[in-house]
């Protein structure tokens, strides 16, 4: 996933339970690698997964720049209400990767492509599609 888009991810939930008219709903997103870009996952005696993010709702969204880069265990729990030992679990895992450069941020000199400094000295500011 890129770090400047959010994230938005739809769970399909069908329950049919009669001792329960209420269903709570819980994402749990955990830090799951000791690198960014390289998977390097926690080992059992080192430190366990940290958790980065909890939402109380069917749809998981997160904002674009809401997750730095790395690595992530998602945790989806689905819970009947007033009824102990009914529930469900589903997991899954993102990485969270730069945004490619042509859809970056780009920075801008307001006055045009040249801009004067002290001592005559001229900075130019090019885009990749800008020659001088």
């Amino acid at each position: 996933m890129k770090r400047s888009k959010p994230i938005h991810i739809k769970a399909d939930i069908k329950v049919n339970c009669e001792a329960s008219k209420s269903t709570s709903f819980k994402w749990e997103i955990f830090s799951a690698s000791k690198h960014e870009v390289n998977y390097q996952p926690y080992a059992k005696s080192e430190e366990p997964l940290k958790l980065v993010l909890v939402q109380n709702q069917a749809e998981l969204y997160v904002e674009e720049i809401g997750l730095n880069f790395g690595f992530y265990k998602c945790v989806f729990t689905v819970k009947m209400n007033g009824i102990d030992g009914v529930s469900g679990e589903a997991v899954g895992y993102i990485h969270v990767v730069a945004t490619d450069s042509q859809d970056s941020l780009q920075a801008f000199v307001d006055g045009g492509p040249r801009k004067r400094y002290k001592f005559g000295k001229n900075v130019s500011c090019l885009n990749h599609n800008d020659t001088l």
